[in-house]
């Protein structure tokens, strides 16, 4: 997997990390990719929350014996990707996101 190429998208990285876009409008966008060497699914969605809020999670969408999905890290290039992205649907969407010290919720 060669990344260095810098006019690649953000949607062309996570693809080459195995993720594939499901979705993407002015609410937000999600991502999945399936593990078949340990038989679970990884999905990312970004959405905006609230007036100046942006949430991320990261789970299996499978849900386990209790219920609940269960969450999966993130490796520090799929988390900066992510951050990456957030910017790129701020500025494409018009999305105004606060620092969280801004936030009084």
């Amino acid at each position: 997997m060669d990344m260095t190429l810098v006019n690649m998208s953000v949607d062309d990285l996570l693809s080459e990390l195995g993720f594939i876009k499901c979705h993407e409008n002015e609410y937000g966008c999600s991502y999945l990719k399936k593990d078949t060497g340990f038989s679970y699914e990884h999905k990312i969605e970004i959405s905006k929350k609230g007036k100046h809020k942006c949430v991320v999670h990261s789970f299996d969408p499978k849900r386990n014996e209790t219920g609940f999905n269960n969450a999966i890290s993130l490796s520090y290039l799929e988390f900066d990707l992510i951050n990456t992205k957030i910017r790129e649907m701020v500025a494409r969407y018009g999305w105004e996101i606060e620092d969280d010290e801004d936030q009084n919720d």
